[in-house]
């Protein structure tokens, strides 16, 4: 027992000595946004570094894990918003800008469109590990992939980071089709959209045909 033990901790350490060199832009971004959103108080950037290594090695994410991912998924959506005059619209091979030129907050992708700037937020704290978002490797996607991944969760119970697609409602009110829109929640009915230039902030309900909401950690 206390061989497997000390093994166990042994590697641990490793993860989280890993997890610190392969993610210390990321820890540091979300240590100064938690920081900045708990008044001042010190946030807890080491369980950044443990999230992005439980994402790398497969491991289950901890509450106080999880929390620490959602603020700098926060940082990244709010930076959309900031740079929003830079950022432009496009459907075409440039929406990828972000993640192929490796940018980060406080900066923000000069070209996006709804599905890629969602991924991105995401790829700035995954970006080293599986792509969960849309099973592409951080280089594709589109809403029809990211509905194929995650949960399925009530508007209701909705939290920071989590993902409100729009589309393919009928009439009746239906979600009978593929959703062609996705937006960034970021908590009190809020989302970050860019479907068009410039990215926007607005109420969840800035649309009427709400399709789905999905939670990915």
């Amino acid at each position: 027992t206390t061989t497997t033990t000390t093994t166990t901790t042994t590697m641990k350490g490793l993860f989280l000595a890993m997890s610190t060199t392969l993610f210390a832009s990321q820890a540091s971004a979300a240590h100064d946004a938690a920081a900045h959103l708990r008044g001042g108080a010190d946030a807890d950037a080491d369980a950044l570094n443990i999230t992005a290594s439980a994402a790398l090695f497969g491991d289950k994410l901890t509450s106080e894990e999880i929390g620490a991912a959602r603020d700098g998924l926060m940082t990244a959506a709010n930076a959309l918003y900031a740079n929003r005059a830079k950022e432009h619209y496009t459907e075409g091979s440039e929406r990828w800008y972000g993640i192929t030129n490796h940018v980060k907050p406080p900066n923000a992708p000069l070209y996006s469109d709804c599905s890629s700037a969602a991924t991105w937020v995401y790829w700035t704290i995954f970006g080293d590990g599986q792509d969960f978002l849309n099973g592409e490797s951080w280089s594709a996607g589109y809403t029809g992939t990211m509905v194929s991944h995650g949960t399925e969760i009530k508007l209701s119970s909705a939290q920071k980071g989590d993902l409100v697609f729009y589309g393919g409602v009928s009439d009746d009110g239906d979600s009978n089709g593929a959703p062609t829109h996705v937006a960034i929640y970021i908590g009190d009915d809020m989302v970050i959209s860019h479907g068009e230039d410039p990215v926007d902030k607005v109420s969840v309900h800035y649309r009427s045909d709400i399709n789905q909401v999905r939670k990915y950690i």
